[in-house]
């Protein structure tokens, strides 16, 4: 909507006669933003995954898979790819996520199982490389704890 609707209104204005340097500032200063949810007492990988399909980004603070706390608070505005803390503690032993991407999906599912980690396999992936993973490289988190993989399409 945004482009769009950017230069319908300037064409709108323009007809109208007002001069372009009475809107030129407050049309183009319009960021979309997001609602920030609630990740306090999610796994950590849920709450990344929830906070990267809402178009923010996150930064981690501690060790673990739980989410104990979160900045800014729920339901707060943040702009596209405005930064939500999460506090994370542990439950027990962590371990540091590896990285995966690049590898092949059944050579990443092998390191992850081998490090302690799960993730849920896909037979039909097992020959396409993976793009993305969920948590990022050398976050630590609890043993056990189910990971995300993407592969490229």
């Amino acid at each position: 909507a945004g482009p769009a609707s950017k230069e319908i209104l300037e064409k709108t204005l323009s007809y109208l006669g007002v001069p372009k340097s009475n809107y030129e500032y407050n049309v183009s200063s319009v960021q979309s933003q997001s609602t920030v949810g609630k990740y306090t007492d999610m796994n950590l990988v849920e709450a990344i995954n929830a906070i990267k399909n809402n178009n923010l980004s996150y930064k981690i603070n501690g060790e673990g898979s739980k989410v104990t706390s979160q900045d800014p608070s729920p339901y707060s505005k943040l702009n596209y790819n405005g930064v939500v803390t999460l506090n994370v503690s542990s439950n027990g032993k962590t371990v540091a996520m590896p990285n995966v991407v690049g590898q092949l999906y059944s050579d990443a599912y092998k390191t992850i199982v081998q490090s302690g980690l799960k993730v849920n396999y896909n037979e039909e992936l097992k020959n396409k490389v993976v793009d993305s993973q969920i948590p990022l490289q050398g976050v630590k988190i609890d043993t056990g704890t189910t990971v995300i993989i993407d592969v490229k399409e």
